[in-house]
């Protein structure tokens, strides 16, 4: 053999090993994308979820032993309120913004249903007494959230829900 035949060959078996490993890294980089995707679509799935529990939660909150009335009696006028029912609505309350803050997060960061909660945004504002705890408590808002919630407060402007008038807040309450 010639040193010319021995190039070419090793030429030969060089290109096959270049097209054998770039077909290798084609099918790993594939089977990469499709697990990658499957898993992001397992992460919404999960923290979608996380929203429906921690709505479940806000909800078996409401409907413990006399809590519906210190709900209602709050979204009205916090003033209503003696001490102990105040800590209540507090708590009651601060699961539902919680739940909100997660939805908005999710929906700023997923870019899924954008207004999906646009209901019960308008209604948080709605009624008085929930719109001046978002007001106390609006320092524990992220910037983000807190420009969204004051879009939504200049949105609903001054309109507000009669004492006793159901909303998507006190719906199924009565």
């Amino acid at each position: 053999m010639t040193w010319e035949l021995i190039s070419a060959v090793t030429e030969i078996i060089g290109t096959i090993t270049i097209v054998v490993t770039l077909i290798y890294v084609l099918i790993q980089i594939r089977l990469n994308s499709h697990q990658l995707e499957r898993s992001i679509q397992a992460t919404r799935t999960q923290n979608w979820q996380s929203v429906v529990e921690n709505f479940n939660v806000w909800r078996e909150m409401v409907l413990a032993a006399n809590n519906s009335e210190i709900w209602i009696k709050g979204l009205n006028d916090l003033n209503d309120l003696n001490q102990n029912q105040k800590i209540k609505f507090n708590m009651i309350a601060g699961s539902l913004i919680w739940t909100c803050w997660f939805v908005y997060q999710l929906q700023q960061n997923e870019g899924l249903m954008a207004d999906v909660n646009a209901n019960l945004y308008r209604d948080l504002y709605m009624h008085k007494g929930y719109r001046e705890w978002l007001s106390h408590n609006e320092k524990l808002h992220t910037d983000d959230f807190r420009k969204f919630l004051e879009k939504v407060k200049e949105s609903v402007g001054d309109d507000r829900h009669l004492n006793g008038e159901s909303s998507s807040l006190t719906a199924g309450i009565y």
